[in-house]
């Protein structure tokens, strides 16, 4: 079986794991994680990352695609000019808690976040690029952290999109 994308669950009692080898988290198999997902049956995936700033378009064209993150592929816009939206990428908004309890309240059991989808930025630290959200942007902080820690506050099942088998 060809994995194109990842999507990892944590459990609501692990701590988050703040240096590499500081503690270790179960990492559950593909299999495991579409049983999980299949036994919660309702939940909440955000799909979030630099093509969420552009709505669609890009210097006035508007991608034909109804899906949004793939903007950067369907009007070929290069690396380089795609990489400054970095710079603008700002979400002082963010409320990871809001989000989570929010989800509880609806009656959710999970919650997925996209971490990195085939553009390549990554909303997390990382040490295999500096194209993420805490070396790359003004935001500076460490999205996938925050929500992991309100997720598990608000006792949800949490997940993680990882997208490894495209990298523009």
């Amino acid at each position: 079986m060809t994995v194109r994308s990842l999507i990892l669950f944590f459990a609501t009692a692990l701590p988050v794991v703040t240096q590499a080898g500081s503690e270790q988290a179960q990492r559950l198999t593909a299999d495991s994680g579409v049983k999980a997902l299949e036994e919660a049956r309702f939940g909440m995936f955000v799909h979030w990352g630099l093509y969420s700033m552009l709505g669609g378009s890009w210097h006035g064209r508007k991608t034909d695609r109804p899906i949004g993150e793939w903007i950067q592929h369907t009007l070929r816009i290069p690396n380089a000019e795609y990489g400054k939206l970095a710079g603008d990428f700002n979400p002082q908004g963010f409320d990871p808690d809001d989000w989570a309890r929010r989800a509880k309240d609806a009656g959710m059991e999970y919650a997925v976040l996209t971490t990195k989808h085939h553009e390549g930025f990554s909303l997390f630290a990382t040490k295999a690029s500096d194209f993420n959200v805490v070396d790359a942007s003004p935001y500076g902080k460490d999205i996938v952290r925050a929500f992991a820690e309100a997720c598990r506050r608000q006792g949800l099942k949490g997940g993680f999109y990882y997208s490894q088998y495209l990298d523009w």
